[in-house]
């Protein structure tokens, strides 16, 4: 869990992946044949939300949750947030984000198990429990469907997938830079067809 983001940056990446659908559906088909998609068009209305560039927000990860804050958008972690706690917040009109890490195995995560062994490489520096994955592996994006599907489950109105520059670090993993957009391309698509936002963080090399 690496929280390097400028949180401005957040919102300004959670507009531009929302705003960008058509693109990401057309580009994503190629991925759909080889990392396991389904039907590309399930959610071509861009019915998702869409947050404003000046939109107010709190972001926590980590603690009790300060659910007072007179703010349009909360940012929290899927696994640790309950659905009685984000049905407390859209009771009061928030919008959800909910955060994962999509590029690294987190020991403590109640689906590690299902992440293959060989999908896990080196470790994340100054981050214990956590390794990169393989994201040209078909099963990493499965797990990650996964998740989609439990946010949807909670109530989440979008996603901030963590660590989505594993071509840019020392991985164990020969990853490209293709390699990587074309993970983050299927990640959107998937977040888009279940109605879900989707930020891009710590890739704005390729926003």
């Amino acid at each position: 869990m690496r929280n390097i983001l400028i949180l401005s940056s957040l919102v300004l990446s959670l507009a531009l992946e929302v705003s960008c659908g058509s693109k990401s559906a057309k580009s994503s088909k190629a991925a759909d044949n080889s990392m396991g998609t389904s039907n590309p068009d399930s959610n071509s209305s861009g019915s998702w939300y869409k947050p404003a560039l000046n939109v107010s927000w709190q972001w926590q990860l980590t603690g009790t949750l300060n659910t007072s804050y007179d703010v349009e958008l909360y940012d929290i972690d899927l696994f640790d947030s309950s659905l009685q706690t984000i049905a407390a917040l859209k009771a009061k009109n928030r919008k959800v984000i909910c955060y994962f890490s999509a590029g690294s195995s987190e020991d403590w995560r109640p689906d590690y198990g299902t992440i293959e062994a060989a999908s896990k490489g080196s470790n994340l520096d100054n981050w214990p429990g956590e390794k990169w994955l393989d994201i040209r592996a078909a099963n990493v994006l499965n797990v990650f469907k996964a998740r989609l599907d439990l946010a949807v489950t909670k109530g989440c109105d979008g996603v901030e997938p963590d660590n989505v520059d594993g071509y840019n670090n020392s991985s164990g993993f020969p990853l490209t830079a293709a390699d990587q957009l074309k993970f983050n391309k299927a990640m959107a698509e998937e977040a888009h067809k279940r109605g879900l936002s989707i930020a891009l963080k710590n890739d704005l090399d390729q926003a």
